[in-house]
């Protein structure tokens, strides 16, 4: 099941709005997608991992979570 395991998480406070960004570190495995794909760049590879490093300037359209192509990451509003 995908939601066991180790996940890290980052959130931001923007307004009203809490965004949670979360990256199952054993299913990533930092083909880069997510940091191509996201259109305010809040993605990052570290060490054959994606991280999430710009949070503020996420405004969770999810193109990161529908384009991983091993479904680990997940966005929480």
């Amino acid at each position: 099941m995908q939601d066991q395991g180790a996940w890290s998480f980052a959130e931001t406070k923007g307004g009203e709005k809490i965004i949670l960004v979360k990256i199952h570190e054993e299913l990533c495995d930092g083909c880069g997608t997510c940091v191509e794909q996201c259109p305010n760049r809040v993605f990052v590879v570290v060490g054959k991992k994606s991280q999430a490093q710009n949070l503020k300037d996420c405004m969770a359209c999810c193109l990161c979570e529908t384009t991983c192509p091993k479904l680990a990451i997940k966005i929480t509003e």
